[in-house]
C-alpha cells in the first residue's frame, strides 16, 4: 500500500481574508453543509469536525487548526474545484492548483512512497526538539507549523541521515560534505543530543538505513525550497 507526503507553503493571511469573504456569502453554508456530510459518511462517532470552530480558529490563531481540520479543509477546496466523487487527488489539476492558492495553500514538495513512511517517522521523532508536552499543552498538532518550526525539523532529519551516510561513504569528497554538515548542524547542542540519543535505534533500523540517501536528498529539497519562502507549513499524510 503506497504512503505519500505533501508539503504546502500556507499563506496564513490569504486563508483568514478567504474566510472572512466566505462567511459574507453562501459559500460559509456550503463549507458548514460539506463538513457535516463527512461526519455523516465516514460515521464520525468519537469526534466530529466542528465548521463553525475550523473558522473561529482561522480567524483567531491558524496555528491551532489540527490534522484532520486540515485535512477536511483541502478535501473541500479539491471538492469544490474539481468535483464530488474523488478517490484520490490529482495534485497537479489546474481547479485544484488554482483555488488552493486563494485559500493560502500551495503544494511545494511531494513524497511518493519510497522513503515516505520513514520520512514521516523522522518527521515525528523530531517533535522531541520542541518537547512533546509543547505540542498537547498548546492544543498544536505538528504537521501545521511555524517555517521556523519546520526547518527545525528538517535540520533534525538531515543531521541523522548525513550520519548514517558519513558511514557508507567511500570517497573523500562524499566525506567530507557529510562531515561539514554534521559540523555546522552539531553547533545546535540540543539537535546534537537529541539526534545522538536516536542514532543507534536508526544503525539498527534496516529501513532507516535502506532509505536513508532518499531522505537525504529530500530533506535537503524540502530545506532548499522552503528556505527562499516567507509562508509557513502545512503537512499532508496519505
Amino acid at each position: 500500500m503506497g504512503f505519500d507526503i505533501d508539503f504546502y507553503r500556507l499563506n496564513r493571511e490569504t486563508l483568514k481574508e478567504r474566510f472572512q469573504k466566505l462567511e459574507e456569502s453562501d459559500e460559509c453554508l456550503s463549507f458548514a453543509n460539506y463538513i457535516e456530510q463527512v461526519n455523516i459518511a465516514e460515521k464520525r462517532t468519537y469526534f466530529k469536525t466542528d465548521a463553525d470552530l475550523i473558522i473561529q480558529k482561522i480567524k483567531e490563531d491558524s496555528l491551532l487548526l489540527k490534522s484532520y481540520e486540515l485535512d477536511d479543509l483541502l478535501d473541500y477546496i479539491y471538492e469544490t474545484a474539481v468535483g464530488k466523487g474523488f478517490s484520490s487527488y490529482e495534485t497537479d489539476d489546474e481547479r485544484f492548483v488554482s483555488l488552493s492558492k486563494q485559500f493560502g495553500f500551495e503544494l511545494i514538495h511531494e513524497i511518493s512512497r519510497g522513503c515516505a513512511s520513514v520520512f514521516a517517522l523522522n518527521m515525528g521523532d523530531s517533535d522531541v526538539l520542541k518537547g512533546y508536552e509543547f505540542w498537547d499543552k498548546g492544543n498544536r498538532h505538528s504537521v501545521n507549523l511555524k517555517k521556523d518550526e519546520f526547518l527545525n525539523k528538517l535540520d533534525y532529519i538531515i543531521l541523522l541521515h548525513a550520519k548514517l551516510q558519513l558511514l557508507d561513504a567511500e570517497s573523500e569528497a562524499d566525506k567530507n560534505e557529510f562531515s561539514a554538515i554534521i559540523d555546522t548542524l552539531e553547533n545546535n547542542e540540543l539537535l546534537k543530543k537529541v539526534v545522538e540519543n536516536d542514532l543507534e535505534s536508526a544503525l539498527r533500523d534496516e529501513k532507516q538505513k535502506d532509505n536513508s540517501w532518499s531522505i537525504f536528498y529530500n530533506v535537503n529539497e524540502l530545506k532548499s525550497k522552503f528556505g527562499k519562502i516567507d509562508d509557513d507549513v502545512a503537512i499532508f499524510y496519505y
